[in-house]
């Protein structure tokens, strides 16, 4: 009997590849465990490299496929080889001393988290994992969710409960993700074209210098009084159709250009930056429409969402540490030795 010792590295799921679509414009965060959606597009079956000994399992396959088909296989028997038999029992022995205490390692997860959520009312709902799963089909096509099953050896059930437990292990910890300052803001971004950049790359022939012209421009209109929507719609390469709305947001957000959320983040409600801001592709200029702090409640939703997303994100960072605390508060006797 030894003591229990999580043995994935801070409580993470050895074996399991996760893979999370965050869109925080949207609000909504896709969390598919189980299935790698680069894998599952690019490879049709499950490929662990063998051993360096072992011969070629096509090869193998198609050379004892007929074989196989025919033969009324031994009692106990995993396989034979020339009259050999090699046992089922051999076999569970050697997956059971090789991957044995990683797969007890998960279970012993899987049961800390559930019961850690039926005791805080944590629920995950089926339309949440049928929304995860929509999404990831979409993300694998043009193949299909059920070959990806089949190839990866998984059913759909296996599929939903793995997703179940992922979205649990977020919602444990996402009261500990701390709070911080989000900024709904409009941006216009006048774009240019580097020097060293075809106008393939970059969809403009504009270049630095003239694009610093423009935004300079754009900057005294603004002063002189015009709106700030107006002028996105006249000059900005994004959002010209929403007034420049950049939606909301907050200290790590994902796929927003670092200088602009810096300068986002540095704003009062109703401030702009006193000079435009060199991001890459384009110069900008940043507005702050609200804040956290200060919005009208017509922006409640708007910033609950944010929030949340902005929760479930930073919780991706805490949820191996939380594990091993449900753990470390648990009677656990490991009695399956590496």
């Amino acid at each position: 009997m030894a003591a229990y010792a999580p043995k994935d590295g801070h409580g993470e799921r050895n074996g399991f590849a996760l893979t999370r679509t965050l869109c925080h414009r949207s609000g909504t965060v896709t969390v598919a465990s189980l299935l790698s959606l680069t894998a599952l597009a690019a490879r049709p079956a499950l490929a662990e490299a063998p051993p360096p000994h072992a011969a070629p399992a096509a090869a193998f396959a198609a050379a004892s496929q007929s074989d196989m088909a025919t033969a009324k296989p031994p009692t106990g028997a995993a396989a034979t080889i020339d009259g050999h038999v090699i046992s089922m029992d051999e076999v569970i022995a050697i997956c059971l001393r090789e991957v044995g205490p990683r797969v007890v390692d998960r279970l012993i997860q899987k049961y800390v988290v559930d019961r850690e959520c039926q005791r805080r009312g944590i629920v995950v709902t089926q339309a949440e994992i049928d929304q995860q799963i929509e999404e990831l089909r979409k993300s694998i096509a043009p193949t299909s969710l059920e070959d990806g099953l089949k190839a990866h050896k998984q059913t759909r059930a296996m599929l939903e409960d793995d997703i179940r437990q992922t979205i649990e292990r977020v919602r444990l910890v996402m009261d500990k993700v701390p709070p911080t300052k989000m900024v709904h803001c409009r941006v216009i971004m006048v774009p240019f074209r580097p020097a060293d950049m075809p106008v393939s790359l970059t969809g403009t022939q504009t270049t630095e210098a003239q694009a610093q012209t423009t935004v300079l421009s754009v900057r005294r209109q603004l002063k002189e009084g015009k709106s700030f929507a107006t002028l996105a719609g006249q000059y900005s390469d994004i959002g010209k159709d929403r007034g420049g709305d950049f939606g909301v947001l907050y200290d790590g957000i994902r796929d927003i250009d670092t200088a602009v959320l810096q300068a986002a983040l540095a704003l009062h409600k109703g401030e702009t930056v006193s000079e435009p801001v060199k991001a890459n592709g384009g110069y900008c200029l940043v507005q702050a429409i609200s804040t956290s702090d200060d919005h009208p409640a017509d922006e409640d939703v708007t910033y609950a969402a944010a929030e949340r997303t902005y929760k479930e994100q930073r919780a991706q960072y805490l949820v191996g540490q939380g594990i091993v605390d449900l753990i470390a508060r648990s009677k656990v006797e490991y009695f399956l030795h590496d």
